[in-house]
């Protein structure tokens, strides 16, 4: 890295010349490899100070303290061991363009530990796992590689996929509703286009409506059938219907809430209140034609129904148990999922199935039995 790098990047990365990566002792100390160093044994004389020294950019045989976005605290005074001083969580997020590995080795990696093979290893794997995109472009010493992230947001979803060995699961598509009552504003589209126009209750019934990928209403219900597969020797121990949903404002408004209520064959299962119509970053499955000021994702919330009451994930929403349901073995059951016009918080709903929002999935339905016998 010489003065004209310098000039081009318009910063001053922390790389010093040596022929090995050695500590550095003196200030005319001149060498010719080029490796990433860490100052040590280098008194401070201030207590806020950068973390890095380079070569003055125009004389040789000066020194030059360095800034780069994060200034370090030292209450001790002079360094006695090798210290790692990170730069800042600045890895990836602020970069609006694409940039040059070397740049981004510089902001992130400083230290000597962190050789040049083993950066490149890094962004191998971060390019291999989908974080990354990596293209050739021609630099300054030639052909060069440029990186940029291929989304802005990622989720880590931590619940696990595992199948419970004694249950049923059934995937309900949202638009194999069997019975509906709603007000606008509402609506409903596939993955490639919007059934019908909005605002008309009308096109809930097109027949198209079964391929519906997600639906929004201000006020009104969803009715879907549940298939129930139990055997005469199966005894439902817990039903768990976890689903996408959000409420749904004109537009969009992040602080929306919505009271959801949900019952199973005419009994209530209790409420939820979403806390709001989320927008304002689009859905991970959001279709490339679906605009920024519609609906984008929702909160993930699955209802459990067992001998202790009716749950969203671990909250308590009502005391009534799996048996007041009525629930009979090889008998589908009603579920239904709305929001009632008497509700104290009527902010609609939004319910997202697959190819839309951030979770990629229909309802899906688990209902978890324990043997007792033989099959009659």
């Amino acid at each position: 890295m010489n003065s004209t790098d310098i000039r081009i990047f318009n910063l001053l990365p922390s790389i010093i010349c040596t022929y090995q990566t050695s500590p550095i002792y003196r200030f005319q100390q001149m060498n010719h490899h080029l490796c990433i160093m860490l100052l040590m044994w280098f008194r401070l004389d201030i207590s806020y100070s950068p973390a890095f020294i380079d070569r003055h950019p125009c004389n040789d045989t000066r020194m030059i303290k360095i800034a780069l976005y994060k200034f370090c605290h030292f209450p001790h005074g002079p360094f006695h061991h090798p210290v790692i001083i990170p730069v800042g969580a600045r890895q990836f997020s602020p970069y609006k363009k694409p940039q040059f590995i070397g740049q981004i080795i510089i902001f992130s990696f400083m230290c000597s530990v962190y050789p040049n093979i083993l950066c490149l290893s890094t962004f191998k794997l971060l390019s291999e796992a989908g974080i990354i995109d990596i293209q050739n472009a021609n630099g300054t010493k030639g052909i060069q590689k440029l990186c940029s992230l291929k989304n802005q947001r990622f989720m880590l979803y931590l619940a696990s996929d595992k199948k419970i060995s004694d249950s049923y699961e059934t995937e309900i598509p949202v638009g194999s509703y069997s019975a509906y009552e709603v007000r606008p504003t509402c609506g409903l589209a596939t993955s490639e286009h919007v059934i019908g126009h909005f605002d008309n209750p009308v096109f809930f019934d097109d027949p198209e409506r079964i391929f519906a990928n997600i639906i929004w209403f201000f006020s009104g219900y969803l009715e879907y059938n549940i298939p129930n597969y139990l055997e005469s020797n199966q005894k439902l121990t817990e039903i768990r219907i976890s689903q996408e949903i959000s409420s749904e404002a004109p537009g969009i408004c992040e602080n929306w809430p919505s009271d959801i209520h949900f019952t199973i064959n005419g009994i209530s299962a209790g409420a939820w209140t979403s806390p709001g119509d989320f927008g304002l970053h689009r859905g991970i499955y959001s279709p490339s034609w679906w605009q920024d000021g519609y609906n984008q994702y929702g909160l993930l919330k699955t209802l459990h129904i067992n001998s202790e009451g009716c749950f969203i994930d671990d909250e308590k929403i009502s005391d009534h148990t799996l048996n007041d349901f009525n629930i009979q073995k090889g008998r589908s059951f009603k579920y239904r999922i709305g929001v009632p016009e008497t509700a104290e918080n009527v902010g609609g709903l939004t319910i997202f199935g697959k190819n839309f929002g951030n979770y990629n999935q229909s309802i899906k339905v688990t209902l978890i039995y324990e043997l007792t016998g033989r099959v009659s």
